[in-house]
């Protein structure tokens, strides 16, 4: 066997390698702006589903209850447990124990068996009607995917454009549920008519 040369190994050269790196930039700069195409894409598919299902929400509080929609406090009215009057009965022990007054169990299919106490126990006023519904979002609010916000505007006319302060604006007087996002999506349509 010879005996080893390091002379003899031939390496990359320098034009060699500038040319490897000028191909994988040509490449980067190809592919990287599709990935964000995807990725807004995406966003927006996450926003209209999202939209879909808090206005699905809706509707089904406004049959739970008999046509009345909800107020200011409509991430707590779609999130948690209502009276029929649209209060929110709170949970002063936990995820499952609400205020209802006078029963000993709330019924129906969306009570869940759920360990109740007497509201006048706790010097609270008593509740107009005491059972429960919801909730009708079953996870917790949704964040916008466009903006990354949460909150809810609750206004009484819908506004000409969005200002982007909030996830979501709710139109309290029509009911209406709205991306509190400016700009246009990729379709050509503001994110306020999606």
């Amino acid at each position: 066997m010879p005996p080893f040369d390091p002379r003899s190994q031939r390496g990359f050269s320098l034009v060699e390698l500038l040319i490897a790196l000028v191909v994988l930039a040509i490449l980067a700069a190809v592919v990287l702006p599709r990935i964000g195409d995807l990725t807004a894409g995406s966003r927006e598919s996450a926003l209209s589903g999202d939209l879909q299902r808090v206005r699905t929400a809706l509707e089904l509080y406004k049959v739970r209850h008999d046509g009345l929609a909800p107020d200011e406090r409509i991430v707590a009215q779609l999130t948690g447990l209502t009276n029929r009057d649209g209060d929110v009965l709170s949970a002063p022990e936990g995820p499952d124990t609400v205020l209802v007054p006078d029963e000993s169990r709330v019924r129906g299919p969306t009570g869940g068996g759920r360990t109740i106490r007497n509201a006048s126990q706790d010097g609270r006023s008593p509740l107009r009607r005491s059972t429960a519904v919801g909730p009708f979002l079953k996870t917790r609010f949704p964040v916008n995917p466009v903006n990354e916000l949460a909150s809810v505007r609750v206004v009484d006319t819908l506004p000409e454009a969005a200002d982007g302060t909030t996830g979501w604006i709710y139109v309290r007087t029509s009911g209406r549920f709205r991306a509190n996002v400016p700009g246009l999506s990729s379709a050509g349509r503001p994110y306020l008519d999606l």
